[in-house]
């Protein structure tokens, strides 16, 4: 099925008019970011998106971002089309070296397949930071989105769900080659239903010695919803435990490397014992001259939920340019 041409809200194109007047005012540096997204799933989800950043960021009399964002995505679920249009603002404030503020307001319009109202949603998202000390970062957010970018959750009466998320992170790092960090999140769905995850993860730097890029470890993640829908992912004491390694190579000048895989066991309340996942990526970074470099990222996952198989696949292509 051949899928609409992706375009980029023209609102952008006086992006450039904006940070002439702005750079007037700052002493600091901008950043344009373009990407293109393509993802998808063995339970008939696809997902195309064009996305465009610019961020401008002041540096002055203490760290400053203030920065806009839109993108088009193109959707198909289980035979039904969708197109999201999303644009977004956001600033971020450094106020002291140990306290960092954020926050993003954007709106998403979704128009539905043929016959199906459109529906347009406000979203949100704030996150404070506190780093109490060099070895320890501890961060909150909370954040109000639409479910439809790793699947589409639909209510009884056809609705895209909405979801708000608060969760706390902490991440502890004793040593230059130890880290440790977990997460705690609480969601709630538009239905009503509600989840709770916990992660945990250990790691180790192996290599090398004084500047690790490879790390090895375990982690673990425990997933809990109320109530199990049909409409979309929603197990009931979902267990996940396995290993991870990750790292990048720098191979010269002008290409950097990265690579990730996580091997594991996961249970759910419909599965028949444990079952093997896999999740993996690989990426490489050009920088084609300085302050610029184009980016590509390839991820595949395999698991099973609700005791059947599933499967997911993406690549994703970026250009940056900082300036």
């Amino acid at each position: 099925m051949k899928l609409p041409l992706q375009v980029i809200p023209t609102g952008l194109l006086l992006l450039t008019s904006a940070h002439e007047a702005l750079a007037a005012e700052w002493d600091g540096w901008s950043e344009v970011n373009a990407s293109t997204d393509h993802y998808d799933t063995s339970d008939n989800y696809r997902r195309n998106t064009v996305k465009l950043n610019y961020q401008r960021v002041k540096t002055n009399a203490g760290a400053l971002t203030l920065g806009v964002n839109a993108a088009e995505h193109r959707v198909n679920n289980k035979g039904a089309n969708y197109q999201a249009t999303e644009v977004g603002v956001k600033a971020r404030k450094k106020v002291t070296e140990q306290f960092a503020v954020e926050g993003n307001l954007g709106v998403i319009k979704i128009k539905k397949p043929v016959g199906s109202s459109n529906q347009t949603t406000a979203t949100h998202r704030v996150r404070a930071e506190l780093k109490p000390n060099a070895k320890t970062m501890v961060a909150l957010e909370h954040n109000k989105d639409v479910l439809f970018r790793e699947e589409v959750g639909l209510s009884t009466s056809g609705e895209i769900l909405t979801t708000e998320a608060t969760a706390m992170e902490v991440i502890v790092t004793p040593s230059k080659r130890t880290s440790v960090s977990s997460k705690l999140q609480h969601k709630k769905f538009s239905d009503g239903n509600r989840n709770r995850e916990a992660y945990v993860g250990a790691f180790y730097g192996v290599t090398p010695a004084a500047e690790p890029r490879l790390w090895v470890g375990v982690e673990g993640t425990q997933l809990d919803h109320d109530r199990q829908e049909t409409g979309y992912w929603s197990p009931k004491n979902y267990r996940y435990v396995g290993v991870n390694a990750h790292g990048n190579l720098p191979v010269n000048e002008k290409l950097d490397l990265t690579a990730s895989v996580s091997k594991g066991r996961s249970k759910d309340d419909k599965s028949n014992g444990y079952v093997s996942t896999l999740n993996a990526s690989v990426g490489a970074k050009f920088n084609l001259q300085k302050d610029m470099n184009l980016s590509l990222d390839v991820r595949h996952g395999q698991s099973h939920r609700s005791g059947e198989k599933w499967r997911g696949d993406g690549v994703m292509m970026a250009f940056n340019y900082a300036f």
